[in-house]
């Protein structure tokens, strides 16, 4: 996995691996999350946190959504709590 993916979906609900492999076979993984669709019948805003080869104009509908995951969904928080 290259290193800027590596920085991508690192919360503690998310597979990043397959996520990643999704990502590079098909743009439209990614806009299943990202582009509003919701999942379970919730609508949930997911972060669209920045990597290194981010395009610098922020799409429509990704104007108003939060740049990073709340602090207890990030794996580094949950991880360093532990034991």
């Amino acid at each position: 996995m290259p290193r800027s993916a590596r920085k991508r979906h690192e919360v503690t609900y998310l597979n990043a691996e397959a996520i990643e492999q999704a990502g590079m076979e098909g743009a439209d993984a990614c806009y299943g999350c990202h582009g509003g669709r919701s999942w379970y019948r919730i609508s949930y805003p997911y972060p669209r946190t920045h990597w290194p080869e981010m395009p610098a104009e922020v799409p429509e509908w990704a104007k108003h959504r939060p740049t990073q995951s709340e602090a207890r969904f990030l794996k580094s928080a949950v991880q360093g709590a532990r034991p």
